[in-house]
């Protein structure tokens, strides 16, 4: 139980960085919705970063999706206490700082981590299954604390932020999902890439026009 954070055989799945993908878009702290956006367009593109699945068990399976509306402007955050999955989640707004925290969080044993580059500024060792602390409850509410300080000084402004990552994987709350095999729609459960073709394109601006932009 102190040791699932094994990640020796995976890989970063390239970003594209033009064209037209399909997003999780944060409609509140919890809830998303599927988007679609055009790289290209600044609008569009605006508060678009990375957000990076792994399978921490061994399998080398990763999905790279893009999230909009958390905010982070800087550096990257991650997450093994994902709720409801044993998925590693990784936002950022650069691969070298997703790659630092991907290597902390492997060091650790799990928990939460954020870095700026290739320095880790805080950090939440949680060892046992990846999702419990062995330290005192005073303490690892400081580490809560500092590690939110820190994605809020950075952009973020949703109210406890962390939790807003760590639920981006769980198929209790709607609409768009997340794992390391792909985006999951749960109204069809239907997996999906981040890449769309111009059929899918026309058909979600319809399906969305019909549902009042839900």
């Amino acid at each position: 139980m102190f040791g699932t954070v094994r990640l020796d055989d995976y890989t970063l799945p390239p970003v594209p960085r033009k064209g037209k993908v399909r997003v999780i878009e944060l409609v509140t702290r919890l809830v998303t919705k599927e988007s679609i956006i055009d790289l290209e367009d600044p609008k569009e593109a605006n508060d678009v970063i990375m957000i990076l699945v792994i399978n921490r068990l061994g399998s080398g399976k990763a999905f790279m999706g893009l999230l909009k509306g958390f905010g982070l402007q800087r550096g990257a955050y991650g997450t093994t206490m994902s709720w409801d999955t044993t998925d590693m989640i990784i936002v950022g707004c650069d691969t070298q700082s997703m790659e630092t925290v991907i290597r902390r969080l492997k060091e650790i044993g799990g928990g939460g981590a954020y870095a700026i580059g290739k320095e880790i500024v805080a950090e939440l060792p949680a060892p046992l299954c990846g999702v419990i602390s062995l330290k005192p409850m005073a303490m690892v509410a400081d580490e809560v604390r500092k590690l939110e300080e820190c994605l809020k000084k950075n952009g973020v402004n949703w109210e406890k932020p962390m939790l807003t990552v760590d639920t981006l994987g769980t198929s209790a709350i709607p609409n768009l999902r997340i794992t390391h095999h792909g985006y999951v729609r749960l109204k069809d459960r239907e997996i999906l890439s981040m890449e769309i073709s111009n059929e899918v394109e026309e058909s979600f601006r319809k399906g969305s026009k019909n549902a009042g932009g839900v």
